[in-house]
């Protein structure tokens, strides 16, 4: 499976689960504490269990999955984004972070707009909320507040970010969702309205402003065919007419016809009856009897016309589309009229 696939991280869930429930269960003790979040687990053992001989046990299941084993430091152990301490025989919390972290954020003079900067910043001060015991608290928002002000935020907005986090966690959870989202291009006036809509159980998205690649893009010449449509050629020796459409500009077509004509070549229609009664069509003759650029209309304008193609020869002018269903109509209900 690709990485990329959707479907790609529910199979290998699903496939988890089955392992850790039909085979891990069995080898796994119940002094051992197992917390597993995607491939990450947390295993916690009684102090002299022997974590190598767990390890050889799992990885001897299935041999395209084999764990490696990360003990505990000075007390210490992270997992996932965050740091665990043990200390006196309970655990401490801190957020933790890769030694490898640059701290590569959206720099407050970016074109992003101003509720996608106040989201990131309120987001890290709920990560610090939602994760820190409270002797790691103080340090956690001291760095959010200094790593921020790096990025030009100015310091009454990583306040207010701060002090909106904290709304968050205090308030009570309710699982009201808005009825309507309006999605608004990236303005100081959609900001506005956002305000005044959120009152009426409105949520308005902002869309991302103009991105480097919509500045760098060609823009495209291409136009609309003046003669797109459905077109007929009559036979220069019966009064049989070729019905066709195409989305390109009549004469192109033609020359295909006229191409096709030259070569013999048996999958074109008007070559066939050439063939098949030695007449020659009239291409100098050739009309565009309805002009119509989507592709679907122009198909069924196509079947339709040929359903009624006895009036197309006694008629020189063009059609509108209104008559051409009607006549299809008439039709339908006598069969007799042409």
């Amino acid at each position: 499976m690709g990485m990329g696939s959707p479907i790609s991280a529910v199979l290998a869930n699903l496939y988890r689960e089955h392992l850790e429930s039909e085979h891990f269960a069995n080898i796994i003790p119940s002094s051992v504490t197992w917390l597993c979040y995607v491939d990450d687990v947390l295993v916690i053992t009684p102090k002299h269990f022997d974590v190598r001989n767990l390890q050889a046990r799992l990885n001897a299941v299935e041999p395209a999955i084999q764990f490696t084993l990360e003990e505990e430091s000075n007390d210490e152990l992270p997992f996932l984004d965050v740091l665990i301490h043990k200390v006196d025989h309970n655990l401490r919390f801190q957020v933790y972070r890769k030694p490898t972290n640059k701290n590569d954020l959206t720099h407050f003079y970016s074109s992003q707009d101003t509720k996608t900067k106040r989201g990131i910043i309120i987001g890290f001060f709920l990560r610090a909320y939602r994760i820190c015991s409270p002797e790691f608290l103080d340090e956690e928002c001291t760095y959010i507040h200094q790593t921020f002000t790096e990025l030009h935020c100015p310091s009454f907005f990583i306040k207010d970010c701060k002090k909106r986090a904290l709304q968050i966690i205090n308030s009570p959870r309710t699982n009201t969702t808005p009825n309507k989202v309006i999605i608004l291009p990236n303005s100081q006036v959609a900001l506005n309205v956002s305000k005044v809509l959120s009152q009426a159980n409105t949520r308005v998205a902002i869309a991302s402003s103009t991105s480097i690649k919509d500045l760098t893009r060609t823009k495209s010449n291409h136009h609309e065919p003046v003669n797109a449509g459905v077109y007929t050629i009559p036979c220069g020796g019966c009064d049989k007419i070729y019905v066709g459409e195409t989305a390109r500009n009549l004469d192109t077509r033609l020359n295909e016809h006229i191409y096709a004509f030259r070569n013999d070549n048996l999958n074109n229609a008007c070559v066939q009856h050439r063939n098949s009664t030695n007449h020659l069509m009239k291409f100098r003759d050739a009309r565009l009897v309805i002009k119509e650029t989507n592709f679907r209309r122009r198909k069924c304008l196509e079947s339709a016309l040929i359903a009624v193609s006895n009036r197309i020869k006694q008629n020189k002018g063009s059609f509108t589309i209104s008559e051409v269903l009607a006549r299809i109509l008439l039709k339908t209900v006598n069969p007799a009229i042409t």
